[in-house]
């Protein structure tokens, strides 16, 4: 579950930070790294980042399909943090496949 100021409504002229780091670390990784959304929220002390969710594509598709959830350390489909599958078509790379 997202933290609850994620789904808190912000006022208008508020400026939201984030950052998408990449992973590249870990065995097949540098084909398939991990993505991980933070959001940057000034503190006294600095930044703190809050993690928000992680994607990576999926092994074995011929396509672009990315999964999305909620826990960076289980990126499965059956898992319970499994949120989203995102697919990527590209109309030109389709054309030039015909």
């Amino acid at each position: 579950m997202p933290p609850s100021f994620c789904l808190a409504i912000h006022t208008e002229g508020v400026v939201v930070q984030c950052k998408i780091i990449r992973d590249k670390r870990g065995m097949d990784r540098g084909m398939f790294p991990t993505y991980i959304l933070k959001l940057e929220r000034p503190e006294e002390e600095g930044v703190h980042q809050v993690f928000l969710l992680a994607g990576r594509k999926r092994k074995k598709s011929k396509s672009s399909n990315y999964i999305i959830s909620l826990d960076q350390a289980d990126l499965s489909r059956e898992s319970e943090s499994f949120i989203a599958k995102l697919r990527f078509e590209n109309k030109k790379m389709e054309e030039r496949e015909r």
